[in-house]
């Protein structure tokens, strides 16, 4: 499995992974199940995760990179749950993502992304690295 082929479909709870499209649809087995189901384009909306930034004070991060950065701070700064209050969550993330920006970033967003992380945690989540072709 591969984060770029890791989806969030609208309407569904958890993560996906693509394992075929169709030109309605895509083919995605559920992490939490391990079903593979056939998910319609006229009633979901499919998000990738490679696709997805955090808004920062900055420039936009990207969801890689945040996941990156827990997974290497995990030692120092231990995943709290999902379930956790609210400031619990904000500290959390506030580790992992310094410059955060907190009135754009939802609660529900951290919580989100909690959930995913642990879907995430064991997958290499290095950047892609750009093919070069010589010439």
């Amino acid at each position: 499995m591969e984060f770029r082929n890791l989806l969030h479909i609208s309407g569904k709870s958890g993560l996906f992974e693509m394992v075929g499209s169709r030109n309605n649809g895509v083919i995605a087995r559920s992490l939490d199940d391990n079903q593979t189901q056939f998910y319609s384009s006229r009633v979901h909306q499919f998000t990738p995760l490679d696709s997805i930034e955090m808004y920062t004070t900055g420039d936009n991060v990207s969801l890689r990179k945040i996941m990156q950065n827990a997974k290497d701070m995990l030692d120092k700064h231990p995943l709290v749950a999902a379930n956790s209050d609210n400031n619990s969550l904000k500290n959390y993330f506030k580790g992992v993502l310094p410059d955060y920006d907190e009135e754009r970033v939802k609660t529900s967003d951290i919580k989100k992304f909690v959930k995913w992380f642990e879907y995430c945690k064991d997958l290499d989540l290095s950047e892609p690295q750009e093919e070069t072709s010589a010439e």
